[in-house]
């Protein structure tokens, strides 16, 4: 996964508009069985970043990705970093980014 400088703002005025918002990723190995794609319903999965001892971090979550599923296609996901003190007011689990 890589981001891809191509990201531009949203189609649509329910998402978040500014850049630093979201991130726009795809598959670096495109014919990789496991790549990354995002298909219709995948809205709300998450996008995880793993460290170098194998620890996954939430950093993303589904917003879109392009009609039928292909690998090779940005798919836009909404950065979790930028809301994490509405999670924290809404749920009471709070989170801090070291």
């Amino acid at each position: 996964m890589a981001h891809d400088p191509k990201c531009h703002p949203p189609w649509s005025d329910t998402m978040p508009s500014k850049l630093s918002d979201f991130i726009c990723a795809k598959s670096l190995n495109p014919r990789s069985p496991t790549s990354l794609r995002t298909c219709h319903g995948d809205s709300g999965a998450g996008l995880e970043q793993r460290d170098s001892y194998n620890v996954s971090t939430l950093i993303g979550i589904t917003s879109f990705g392009s009609k039928g599923c292909p690998a090779n296609e940005l798919a836009r996901f909404t950065r979790v970093s930028k809301y994490l003190n509405s999670i924290c007011e809404f749920t009471g689990v709070c989170y801090t980014i070291t």
